[in-house]
This record gives structure tokens, sequence and C-alpha cells, in this order.
């Protein structure tokens, strides 16, 4: 048969955002999370192996999503004089040029010279400001991305605890969460006694929930963190959602 029997709609249905009970109703009509192990074919103890990986990325995706479009040099320089300091110079601007146009007769004919001086001061501070943002926005980037590719989590690949960068995670993928790890992507426990998870990060809410395999809630979040394992060494989640769909 297929290597995947579900598909993205599928694990939709059981991953809404703020509908725990649904999705957990959603789940348990599927069979529970050992029965989406076995239609993901993934093992709690051994993991993907490569092929299967593949498979998972190109069916689901990857962990990963796309880059917000960066705002030009053009559209920063115009930014720039949404300044009320620089409106008021080019107000300045007007009236000292539309004045030094029209010299009295005893005034040399170059009155606007003063409102050109200004104007050039304006486009000076305006392109010296979209510069400096152009600048800013470059190294945010950069230091994002380096910061991304730094991360570092834990999960089973072809029998054995792999050391991998979360956007190397794929649908199937079984995560081994120890003591203060973050959770990289949307995820179902599938062993747990009892895990203590801080979600705040998204809910705002600085009490830690309490998360098991065979509970109400085995729902892992992507951006929350695990800060209790109970007596287990670990806990290992499936991944149901990456990327853009987590």
């Amino acid at each position: 048969g297929p290597l995947l029997d579900v598909t993205p709609s599928v694990l939709d249905t059981i991953n809404v955002a703020q509908c725990r009970e649904e999705n957990k109703a959603a789940l348990d009509a599927l069979g529970g999370a050992r029965a989406l192990l076995d239609a993901l074919r993934a093992d709690a103890a051994s993991g993907l192996t490569d092929a299967q990986v593949l498979a998972s990325r190109e069916a689901f995706g990857s962990n990963a999503f796309a880059e917000k479009p960066m705002e030009s040099f053009f559209a920063m320089f115009l930014a720039a004089f949404d300044d009320r300091v620089l409106q008021i110079l080019m107000a300045a601007a007007v009236v000292s040029t539309l004045l030094g146009s029209i010299p009295p007769k005893e005034r040399e004919h170059y009155g606007y010279i003063e409102g050109v001086a200004i104007w050039i001061a304006i486009f000076i501070v305006a392109v010296v400001t979209a510069i400096n943002d152009y600048s800013k926005e470059m190294q945010f980037r950069k230091l994002e991305r380096d910061s991304a590719s730094k991360e570092q989590t834990f999960a089973l690949r072809n029998g054995r605890q792999a050391q991998l960068n979360p956007s190397e995670l794929v649908v199937g993928d079984v995560l081994v969460l120890t003591q203060g790890a973050a959770i990289p992507a949307d995820a179902v426990l599938v062993v747990a006694d009892k895990v203590e998870v801080d979600e705040s990060a998204l809910t705002g809410e600085s009490e830690r929930l309490v998360k098991s395999a065979d509970g109400s809630d085995p729902f892992m979040l992507s951006s929350t963190s695990v800060h209790n394992c109970g007596n287990m060494n670990d806990a290992r989640a499936l991944v149901i959602a990456v990327g853009a769909h987590s």
C-alpha cells in the first residue's frame, strides 16, 4: 500500500487552533495517536527511515515558513517622508522656493537658491534614512536566519536518536522531548505518563498545562516548551503538522 495513508486535510481536522476538545474527539475518531502512528508508517521506538522522510516531505511539506518579502529601498525612501520634521521642512521649502522665484526688483534673481538648498537637504536626509532602515532590515534578517540555523531538536531516525535542525522535521517524525526542550512542530504525545508544558508563548497564560498520551490533552504545540517529564527520562511525540500547517 502507499507509504502514507493520511492526507494534510485529515491532519488539519485534529489540529484546529484553540479547539482542544474538538481536536481530541477527531483524534479519537481516527483511532488515537497509535492508529495515527500506524497510518503514517511511523514507529515510536525507531522513528522514520530516510525514504519515509522524503515521502513525508513531498506529501506534507517541510517545517519552514516562507520569508516575508522585504520592503524595497524605494518604499523605504518614500516612508522616510512620513516624518513630522521633514514635512515641516518640505512646507518651508515650498514657501521659500515660491517666494524666491518671484524676487523684488531690488534683489538679484537668485532667491530660489535657499529653497533648492532645503530640498537638497530633505533629499539627503530621506536617502540616508532609507539606507539605514534597509541596512538594519538586512542585518535583522541575517540574525534571524543565523539563529534559526543553530536551533537543534531531537527525533528518532532510522532507529536512532538524531540531532536535527527543526527545519528538517517532517510529519510522522517522532520527537524526543526532554526537560526544558522547545517543541519545534505541532505533535501528539505517544509515549508519556505526564508532561508539563508552558504555552505562554501562544496563549499568554503562565500556568503550565499537564499533557499525557492517554489523557484529554495529548497535543504539543509548536513554540511551546516542556518543563517537566514526570518520572520519565523523556517523552515522545508524533509530529502532525509542520510549517504553515502548524
